[in-house]
């Protein structure tokens, strides 16, 4: 029997839900927090503008699209009242520990294009 791990970008319960009997011993790994941890200052956000246009839930997808989208509207806001690629990437690569909300740290850096750290005070 094969160990099976994957990135929670696979939609973790459906993934295990179709696996059936399969999935015993299936490793999950998630990097942001669970979509149903309202208690979190970044899900509870997402949850609250998903609500306003008639959402009820979250994904894991959604919410890694939530952070994503946090990170390109501070790199534009940072890139100026008339962005061009250059100054977007320069933005990006010169943001520094930017809070997604609940001590969800990102940091980049010309060389280092991932840098994230993650509190495990709000699970």
């Amino acid at each position: 029997m094969a160990q099976v791990a994957t990135l929670s970008n696979n939609a973790s319960s459906g993934f295990v839900k179709q696996l059936g009997d399969q999935s015993r011993g299936v490793i999950v790994a998630q990097v942001f927090p669970n979509e149903r941890s309202i208690g979190h200052p970044m899900v509870n956000e997402a949850l609250a503008l998903a609500r306003a246009k008639g959402q009820k839930a979250l994904s894991p997808a959604a919410i890694e699209g939530y952070a994503a989208a946090k990170v390109l509207v501070e790199a534009q806001r940072r890139a100026g009242p008339k962005p061009s690629r250059a100054r977007l990437l320069a933005a990006l690569e010169n943001l520094r520990n930017f809070d997604l909300g609940g001590n969800l740290v990102v940091s980049y850096s010309p060389l280092d294009h991932f840098r994230y750290r993650r509190s495990f005070d709000h699970q």
